[in-house]
């Protein structure tokens, strides 16, 4: 997908938009012949005769009405469903970025699946000219895969959670995104306690129980966790069992981001960001203007 000036992401977002047109014209046809077909129909089998009469057919009344009504919901559903889909369009244009950045290039094959080894590959495009920047992350931007994960602001099984979203990303992503650092600091590769074990968190193992995570502004509000800076340092725990026989896992808060878009179907539900290279296989690329 490639905004002028903005964004470029090699990914399907959606229906592409050539579909898109020839669904709604499929539909369209569809629902003019439903409409007009019955009373074609039923004049084609009323004598010229009873017309000058005047003469009704008992029941055709009610049926008639029936499908103008049906006709009037079609066209009502069709510009409220063209409507909703402008003002969708229009959101996520003015979502996505300021059309004065840098763009971006989203990469999105799975290096897993082409046997390409990541870490020499991002080197080699970060040495490029013209090039920024070159992070990772675990599913596409812009995309339609995500995930999700029930945060609670204590240990207690019982507490209410907040269901947030989760990426794993490489040390190099904010950079990359042009995603500034509010509080406290990004991932660091030198540290090993940033590096998340992701096979155990997949699988909700308590072991190991501390991960350490970045946030964006919007859980810092949404948890109650004070200012970015009051954030920084504090801990947040996922729930493995609801009877708190399995002790939660416990994420610190090494940081806080911005909010950005980066999954636009995530509902608008704050997000984390967990690091592990290996696991951040998409290659995101900011190209200097």
């Amino acid at each position: 997908v490639v905004g002028s000036g903005t964004f470029f992401a090699v990914v399907d977002v959606l229906l592409p938009m050539p579909q898109l047109w020839v669904l709604l014209a499929t539909l369209v046809v569809a629902v003019t012949l439903c409409t007009s077909a019955y009373p074609s129909i039923v004049l084609c089998r009323v004598p010229p005769a009873d017309v000058h009469r005047g003469r009704r057919q008992s029941g055709q009344g009610r049926f008639s009405s029936l499908l103008v009504g049906l006709q009037f919901a079609f066209a009502g559903f069709l510009l409220v469903a063209m409507l909703v889909m402008i003002s969708q369009n229009r959101a996520m244009r003015h979502a996505i970025g300021d059309s004065g950045g840098d763009p971006v290039v989203v990469i999105v094959n799975d290096l897993r699946d082409t046997g390409i080894d990541q870490a020499p590959l991002k080197t080699e495009l970060a040495r490029q000219s013209g090039i920024s920047a070159v992070g990772g992350i675990d599913f596409a931007p812009w995309g339609t895969s995500f995930d999700f994960a029930e945060l609670s602001a204590t240990a207690d099984p019982s507490a209410s959670h907040m269901r947030a979203s989760k990426e794993i990303v490489d040390p190099s992503f904010f950079d990359a995104m042009g995603i500034k650092l509010v509080a406290g600091r990004v991932f660091d590769a030198g540290r090993a306690a940033d590096t998340a074990d992701v096979d155990a968190w997949r699988s909700e193992s308590s072991a190991p129980a501390d991960y350490n995570v970045v946030i964006d502004r919007a859980m810092v509000r949404r948890m109650g966790l004070g200012s970015p800076q009051e954030a920084t340092g504090k801990l947040i725990y996922r729930p493995i069992s609801q009877t708190g026989t399995v002790p939660p896992q416990r994420l610190h808060v090494i940081g806080v981001v911005e909010n950005a878009v980066i999954q636009p179907l995530n509902l608008g539900a704050p997000v984390f960001y967990l690091m592990n290279r290996d696991a951040a296989v998409i290659p995101v690329v900011r190209v200097a203007k």
